[in-house]
């Protein structure tokens, strides 16, 4: 179980849904062990190119740009900042 960064910004009540889920599976006969993962906190930056990149590509940059109007604002906005992402920050 990771218990550096996946769970930091939990809402309590979340955090206590999934605690009392572990407790479930533990009750199960379910071994949980605790883990650290320092690399956890890398996944934020990495995923705020490459998800919407990855977005931009299954519509197709003319699809996307023809739509946009009508996707959520906040998606909207996260897949526009893919528009100008060069190739090689994605890769990287």
């Amino acid at each position: 179980m990771p218990r550096n960064h996946f769970l930091d910004d939990c809402e309590p009540a979340v955090r206590e849904a999934f605690e009392a889920a572990l407790e479930r599976l533990r009750l199960a006969g379910a071994r949980v062990t605790d883990i650290e993962v320092p690399e956890a906190s890398e996944i934020d930056t990495v995923f705020a190119a490459m998800v919407p990149a990855d977005v931009l590509a299954f519509l197709g940059r003319a699809r996307f740009l023809a739509g946009r109007g009508l996707i959520d604002p906040v998606a909207r906005q996260r897949a526009e900042a893919a528009l100008e992402l060069p190739a090689t920050e994605y890769i990287r």
